[in-house]
């Protein structure tokens, strides 16, 4: 039950451990949508278990299993607020991948990554200025606007003055 989760399939996977993989995915489901009404109940069930109407334990729960409340509630919360931000497994992996490449055309092809960002956020006053501050860090000039030179957007001038 303790550990460090990294994706969504790993608070799955710390549920799993006394709850049947069916729940475990409808509660990874319910963080990650903020289903605050499925997270409560499954809270409970999650610290105190479920009997079904036998009175015959379905889900033994944290506190039958020697955990005691506090714990189990903080345990949660920390899966809770990890769902906030977390992704599953395929996603991550995807995300991944645009990151590595990205980092790759940063590192190879800096001023054409540059124009085509700036392209992207033209219009948006926050952005614009934040992306130029970007360019003069990576020691990208940025020119003014010339009548005789320049487009109606971002490009890379390969001309000498």
């Amino acid at each position: 039950m303790y550990g460090l989760s990294r994706t969504s399939n790993a608070n799955s996977k710390r549920f799993s451990t006394d709850i049947r993989c069916g729940r475990a995915d409808l509660v990874r489901r319910a963080m990650g949508k903020k289903k605050l009404d499925v997270m409560a109940k499954e809270r409970e069930i999650f610290i105190h278990g479920e009997l079904d109407e036998n009175g015959n334990v379905i889900v033994p729960g944290c506190v039958r299993n020697g955990i005691d409340e506090a714990s189990a509630n903080k345990i949660f919360d920390e899966m809770a607020e990890f769902a906030k931000y977390a992704f599953n497994k395929s996603h991550a992996a995807a995300y991944a991948v645009v990151a590595y490449r990205t980092a790759y055309i940063k590192a190879h092809y800096p001023e054409a990554l540059m124009a085509a960002t700036l392209n992207s956020f033209l219009g948006n006053l926050d952005k614009v200025p934040m992306y130029i501050d970007e360019c003069k860090d990576l020691h990208i000039e940025i020119l003014k606007p010339d009548i005789n030179k320049s487009y109606s957007k971002f490009t890379i001038d390969n001309r000498k003055n």
